[in-house]
């Protein structure tokens, strides 16, 4: 009977899991995004900022700045094809400057337009063999990307990655942890 009770108690005082369900990381996911905004932001030129993670094979807005940052990232994953998607294949950043003047994907293009996006800058995660991720940027101006702006975002996608991967580690031990006491 002590036994269990012992048993009972270390129960109740073990530390919490970082992640309660071993896979919500959309909170800090949205800190990054919020700071990655607020980083490049200006006086009439408000930027939303998305972050897509690609898990098995399947392309996920998991956390936005605001609620147009993550729509436009579930547009932009619903076509299938996009700066965010281009960017994670090719492995490099990839801006596009002005929209109107974008030919790659007409569908897209035509969808973002209409939600008064005029440029995105789309810069690769770099998560290692933990998943793939994509740190979106939208502007409604054309040209909304300086050249410092452009430098500020990849070094911020840079240390964001970091971050992000030892999240996602720990949620991987998480599950493993999880499915072994099963």
């Amino acid at each position: 009977m002590a036994q269990d009770s012992r048993s009972e108690h270390h129960q109740e005082t073990q530390p919490q899991d970082p992640f309660p369900d071993g896979t919500d990381i959309s909170g800090f996911l949205a800190g990054l995004a919020a700071i990655a905004s607020a980083r490049v932001s200006s006086p009439g030129n408000r930027i939303h900022t998305g972050i897509t993670i690609i898990q098995r094979e399947k392309a996920e807005a998991l956390a936005g700045s605001d609620a147009a940052a993550r729509a436009l990232d579930e547009l932009q994953n619903g076509f299938g094809d996009g700066p965010c998607l281009t960017a994670l294949r090719s492995g490099a950043p990839l801006l596009v400057p002005d929209l109107t003047c974008e030919h790659r994907w007409p569908a897209y293009v035509k969808a973002a337009d209409e939600k008064g996006v005029s440029s995105i800058l789309a810069v690769p995660l770099d998560l290692g063999d933990e998943a793939e991720g994509v740190l979106n940027l939208y502007s409604g101006r054309s040209n909304g990307f300086s050249d410092d702006d452009v430098s500020t975002v990849e070094a911020f996608a840079e240390q964001a990655a970091g971050s992000l991967r030892l999240a996602l580690h720990i949620i991987r031990l998480s599950r493993v942890r999880s499915d072994l006491a099963t």
